[in-house]
């Protein structure tokens, strides 16, 4: 009996520890199954594209008597609608950087008080361009843009002679594009593109003096400038694709450096950039004679992004290095 009793003690005892063990090894398994792991990224900043360059759009300059201010405006802002889409740019006006055009007159027309550029009447000719583009650049421009609605053309035609006759009519709108480097002073992108649409329409019966010319149709040639537009952005951002984000000092004071870019062109606080001497040197092409750009200038140390000012600017400190100076060039450091 004793032996029976000390037998279903070790059997109890067995089927305990077995259901304790099994029930362990469940919750471990569960527990397991339930860990969620995450990939927290090292940089703050994922890619390099997050910064923007400033750009400056000026007027429109138009090429022909048949454009009319409705059409140039409808040109200018469509265009500007289009790139500010593509939120790769600092939006900047000639009026935000204190640009008045009669200040850029050329010297044979400075005594010429009649003449007065403004966004209805611009012409680039009657500007001293180098130095205007050297004040441009000044100002932490990167990108200067300029549109040109060149002659559109519209021409009807209609049957000599018969009962139904057909009148036709064909419009056409041509439009250039291009794009300036101010700290280079030079013209880096240009590009022309035409669109045209036509149509016709069934005259029955005219009588000798009767008006066989189709009204006034601006939509028509507003849709076709749209259209231009629209071609050229693509090619005009894989250009602009290849220009290396810059920003410059705009003061030096004790241990704080100023800068002229910011929160709105993509600097974030901790970000570090690098210096350089403003005064690089042109490198040309050995075959053809072609600049390929503006080497930077001499490395003068590393800043660190602390703090923001303004509407865009950036206050930073020495990271390493020393004889900052205004006017500076800075790029992020990689």
């Amino acid at each position: 009996m004793n032996f029976m009793n000390t037998f279903y003690v070790i059997i109890i005892t067995f089927i305990i520890i077995n259901n304790y063990g099994c029930a362990d090894v469940s919750h471990r398994n569960w527990s397991s199954q339930q860990a969620v792991t995450k990939n927290i990224p090292f940089q703050a900043r994922p890619i390099q594209d997050q910064l923007k360059q400033r750009m400056l759009i000026l007027p429109w300059e138009v090429q022909s008597e048949l454009v009319t201010v409705d059409l140039k405006y409808e040109a200018t802002n469509y265009f500007n609608k289009q790139i500010s889409l593509t939120e790769n740019y600092v939006l900047v006006t000639p009026e935000e950087i204190g640009i008045e055009f009669k200040n850029f007159l050329k010297t044979d027309l400075l005594k010429d008080k009649s003449q007065n550029i403004t966004n209805l009447n611009f012409n680039r000719s009657f500007l001293d361009w180098d130095k205007l583009l050297s004040y441009i650049s000044q100002k932490g421009v990167a990108i200067v843009v300029q549109g040109f609605l060149e002659n559109p053309k519209e021409i009807e035609s209609i049957d000599p002679v018969g009962i139904v006759r057909t009148l036709r009519w064909e419009k056409e709108v041509s439009i250039n594009i291009k794009i300036y480097d101010p700290r280079r002073k030079k013209e880096i992108w240009s590009r022309s593109v035409k669109n045209k649409t036509s149509d016709k329409e069934l005259k029955w019966l005219i009588r000798e003096g009767e008006r066989t010319h189709l009204p006034p149709q601006p939509e028509v040639l507003s849709d076709l400038v749209k259209l231009d537009i629209d071609q050229l952005i693509i090619p005009m951002q894989e250009t602009l694709s290849q220009f290396k984000w810059n920003g410059r000092l705009a003061l030096v004071k004790g241990d704080r450096i100023y800068l002229n870019v910011g929160r709105m062109s993509g600097l974030q606080v901790g970000d570090l950039l690098r210096v350089f001497d403003e005064k690089g040197e042109e490198i040309f092409d050995p075959e053809s004679g072609d600049s390929i750009g503006k080497a930077p200038g001499n490395m003068k140390g590393t800043l660190e992004v602390i703090s923001y000012f303004g509407q865009d600017g950036a206050i930073a400190v020495v990271h390493s290095g020393a004889g900052f100076q205004e006017n500076d060039l800075v790029e992020l450091y990689q």
